[in-house]
């Protein structure tokens, strides 16, 4: 099998065309990131975003937030290929090829975002990218994945994924791209939205929910705690 990031690798370039096309809730999905992520007046926010692909989330932070300073990460020097085109010449953006899933993450950020990524790690490597993601976060910070997530039981499973190949047949994708795009589904190692939840709150976070969701397709958040007032 090859390396998650050779396979997008070979899909970067024609990546953001097809993205709306493939989500069928695409519009309400990124919206949402862009509903939840911090206002900042005092100079905008720190971010770190998680298997940032081309950079479509990272284009809709700073529209939200236009003073914030991205660094964009992912395993796929590819994708971050077409995201330094999309941002040539904004020095709100910088890019770093790290596979986050087992390496150690920059700390003293305002927002963690991610969209459509960790779904490729394991439960326990979900579990451990959730303590590194709580640890990193200033008191206060937000994290947010957009991901896709496994139905609650076999069966609710079987329908979501029905209903989203239906829609990728009814789509007007050539035959060949779809194909491409149900291989790198099967690399998908997806979990329940529930069990999600709950291994962020075991790790501390509050305000813990659910902000989005169409049957595999949802927007979940948390925050790292504030820190004491220690005035008197």
């Amino acid at each position: 099998m090859e390396a998650l990031h050779q396979v997008f690798d070979q899909a970067a370039a024609g990546y953001d065309a097809l993205r709306s096309r493939v989500i069928p809730c695409f519009n309400d999905f990124y919206g949402t990131i862009a509903r939840l992520v911090p206002s900042d007046p005092d100079g905008g926010l720190a971010v770190l975003d998680l298997g940032a692909g081309t950079g479509l989330v990272s284009a809709v932070v700073l529209a939200a937030c236009p003073a914030s300073r991205i660094l964009a990460v992912d395993q796929s020097p590819g994708m971050l290929e077409r995201l330094e085109e999309r941002f040539a010449g904004d020095g709100r953006v910088r890019t770093q090829v790290m596979d986050y899933g087992s390496g150690p993450l920059p700390a003293g950020q305002d927002l963690i975002v991610s969209a459509l990524s960790i779904h490729h790690l394991e439960d326990a490597g979900k579990k451990r990218l959730f303590a590194k993601v709580y640890d990193c976060l200033k008191p206060g910070g937000l994290f947010i994945n957009a991901e896709l997530v496994r139905g609650s039981s076999e069966e609710v499973e079987q329908g979501f994924q029905r209903a989203w190949q239906e829609h990728l047949e009814a789509s007007d994708i050539p035959r060949e791209e779809l194909d491409e795009i149900y291989r790198r589904m099967s690399y998908d190692l997806t979990s329940s939205l529930e069990a999600q939840l709950i291994w962020l709150r075991n790790q501390g976070f509050v305000d813990v929910d659910c902000f989005f969701k169409y049957n595999n397709f949802a927007v979940y958040a948390g925050k790292r705690p504030k820190a004491p007032d220690t005035k008197n």
